[in-house]
């Protein structure tokens, strides 16, 4: 599996600050990756097919493959890799399903006794994606810590070298939350000059640009989040007329999961589903069930109009 998150910048030498940038970025890209593959709930699956499997491999690879295995008289959803010759529709006609089990052997099949699950038309995994926001939150938080930081310790201290050694001390402790800093009186001060770099504060302003990241990045995955900087309540066409961009990107994924669906259920007889894992969908996609033209948004489950939004 690609490693993601090498291209942030430290080296091996800022040991310190690469374990906390590190740290960092994991955490972003693991709260982008649960909220990617938790988005989707899928319903009467056949027992032994494991849904979080499922919208793993989709989220790293883009597309796996559903069919019953009769050697082992169960129905499987695995990684696959397409292959042979063309369709009239770019679809391949083989298609081959492999897994991380060594005891499973890889299997290869006409792709019409199969039914294709794609992450989206494009047949491209959300990982790369994960990556690429994650990364920008990365950035901005190690510059919001960095100028935080610079508050504490917004000076220069030039001093002749041999005197580095001392300094350097005095300034651990500093840097190190003490109250007070005990020397001797033989502490050497001449030629010593300190340069005020009175830093700016812009954490403010570096949150800020994060959360509007951060609220980028969940509305791509089709997760709603407004971009309203207004603090009071929104009214009913307020919401929707921001909710555009949500609602498209959840059928991104959603249209062909259902298509999926159709075709599982044509193939074998059952009675597969799919929706988007979210009891808000049809209040905001479908307002005519909770609310009316020009209505105020009342607080559902903690606010459309709270802090859901903000």
């Amino acid at each position: 599996m690609k490693k993601w998150g090498k291209h942030l910048g430290l080296s091996n030498d800022d040991k310190t600050l690469l374990r906390t940038q590190n740290h960092i970025y994991a955490d972003y890209f693991n709260r982008l990756r649960n909220l990617c593959i938790t988005r989707f709930k899928w319903e009467n699956l056949p027992e032994g097919v494991d849904q979080r499997y499922l919208e793993w491999v989709l989220f790293y690879n883009g597309k796996c493959v559903f069919y019953y295995d009769e050697y082992l008289e169960r129905y499987l959803v695995l990684e696959c890799t397409l292959g042979g010759e063309m369709g009239f529709y770019n679809i391949p006609k083989e298609v081959s399903a492999y897994s991380t089990n060594a005891r499973y052997t890889l299997r290869t099949m006409p792709t019409e006794k199969t039914a294709l699950i794609f992450n989206n038309y494009s047949w491209l995994p959300d990982a790369p994606t994960a990556d690429l926001f994650a990364t920008k939150l990365t950035r901005i938080e190690m510059n919001l810590l960095s100028n935080v930081e610079l508050q504490k310790f917004p000076v220069l201290i030039r001093t002749p070298e041999k005197r580095r050694l001392t300094f350097f001390n005095l300034m651990q402790k500093f840097f190190g939350y003490e109250p007070f800093l005990l020397t001797s009186d033989q502490l050497p001060t001449e030629n010593i000059e300190v340069m005020n770099l009175n830093m700016p504060f812009v954490a403010d302003k570096l949150q800020v640009q994060k959360m509007n990241v951060w609220k980028e990045a969940i509305n791509t995955f089709g997760i709603v989040a407004t971009s309203s900087e207004k603090t009071e309540r929104l009214v009913s066409n307020e919401v929707v007329a921001g909710l555009g961009y949500s609602e498209i990107a959840q059928r991104v994924g959603l249209e062909p999961r259902r298509r999926a669906c159709e075709q599982i259920n044509k193939l074998y007889g059952l009675n597969v589903e799919v929706t988007f894992n979210s009891e808000l969908y049809d209040e905001l996609f479908y307002p005519e069930m909770n609310m009316q033209k020009g209505d105020e948004v009342e607080d559902l489950g903690d606010g459309i109009g709270g802090d859901l939004l903000e």
